[in-house]
């Protein structure tokens, strides 16, 4: 039988941490990928995969593989097989809370805007309704009015 070594291939991974169940998912800590279902009765993951559905533990690593599979994989396995790769894509809590915190200043600033621009309309809407009585009234009245707000 021949030998052969693993290609140097670098990967995403982060490890299963006791954190991951003490808050209602989604926690901040949560990867977010539909595959990942949380289990915080028994405190683990179940991953499905194309072998099937895989359980993570804490302490174990989920890897997203270099054609996008994720699986699981044991402490003493990754540590034996990974080595930490620098800002090469390595997925950190500190990372991870900045990128949350941007999504959710870019939420907030679409609803304030959403909001605003409902507020015009709705703004606008009375106007018009207003202008629309005033007209239903004028016309009641035999008389003509010109509205510099709106047409009704």
């Amino acid at each position: 039988m021949g030998k052969y070594r693993k290609k140097p291939v670098v990967i995403e991974a982060v490890q299963i941490t006791d954190d991951w169940f003490d808050n209602d998912p989604p926690n901040i800590l949560h990867p977010l990928d539909h595959r990942i279902e949380y289990d915080p009765v028994n405190r683990c993951v179940n991953i499905k995969t194309l072998e099937g559905t895989m359980v993570g533990k804490i302490g174990d690593w989920i890897i997203a593989g270099v054609q996008g599979e994720v699986y699981p994989c044991r402490a003493d396995i990754f540590e034996q097989t990974y080595d930490l790769v620098k800002g090469r894509g390595v997925m950190d809590k500190d990372k991870r809370i900045a990128e949350l915190e941007a999504q959710l200043a870019q939420a907030t600033t679409a609803v304030e805007q959403v909001s605003c621009k409902m507020l015009k309309l709705r703004h606008a809407g009375t106007n018009m309704l207003e202008g629309t009585v005033c007209a239903v009234s004028a016309i009641h009245d035999s008389t003509t009015v010109q509205f510099k707000q709106g047409q009704a």
